[in-house]
């Protein structure tokens, strides 16, 4: 009979964008934001979250040898 393997303690979250960011955008970077996020399959604001928000995660990575996501 084949051992059953059960995972202990709590599930891993996914990365969730949720943060409000303001941006100013001029209107060549929007439309280059639109294309972007077109080739991504994803709306303009996650878009532009997600890659604001990977970028300081590398910052940080980069400035402290450590990542804010936790693993």
């Amino acid at each position: 009979m084949a051992k059953k393997i059960s995972k202990k303690g709590r599930p891993k979250k996914a990365v969730k964008y949720t943060k409000t960011i303001n941006v100013r955008l001029t209107h060549d970077q929007w439309v280059q934001i639109l294309n972007w996020a077109q080739r991504a399959n994803l709306e303009p604001s996650v878009y532009i979250r997600k890659i604001v928000l990977d970028f300081l995660n590398i910052e940080h990575e980069i400035n402290t040898g450590k990542s804010l996501a936790k693993k």
